[in-house]
């Protein structure tokens, strides 16, 4: 379920005081900082896409965890279909980074668009604050992530 800008969502904030955090969550976490500089002043939702110590790396708008090709089901198939693999993916290459222990590397669904890990690198799992679970607005897009 690809979301966007103006998506409202049910936050989870118990998950994570139970469970662990997996691959395909789609979390919600505070502002982000960059060398100390807050770089997103607001709380931001992205897919979980590689956990502490894997290796992600992207080629041609395909990410890749442990040398593996991630299937991705919940990206948007106007997306994919683009031919200019900036129109698809924004962030086409990135070379093989090790996502450091209690880290994560996050992605939002809508790639041509989001700004994620790919731009402020992994993220504190600390900083998550719950686990999205629905999207309740608007009506039309209603539908469990």
């Amino acid at each position: 379920a690809t979301m966007f800008q103006d998506n409202r969502v049910l936050v989870n904030k118990l998950s994570y005081r139970l469970h662990d955090i997996h691959r395909g969550d789609v979390v919600v976490f505070d502002r982000v900082t960059v060398d100390g500089q807050v770089v997103q002043h607001d709380d931001l939702i992205k897919r979980v896409i590689a956990l502490g110590g894997e290796t992600i790396s992207i080629k041609d708008c395909n990410v890749f965890i442990d040398g593996k090709l991630l299937k991705e089901s919940y990206l948007n198939d106007y997306d994919i279909a683009q031919t200019i693999l900036e129109d698809r993916c924004r962030v086409p290459s990135m070379d093989a980074t090790i996502v450091p222990e209690n880290q994560l590397f996050v992605m939002g669904d809508n790639r041509p668009q989001s700004f994620d890990s790919r731009m402020f690198g992994p993220i504190a799992q600390n900083i998550v604050v719950g686990r999205a679970f629905v999207i309740i607005w608007p009506f039309s897009a209603a539908k469990f992530l």
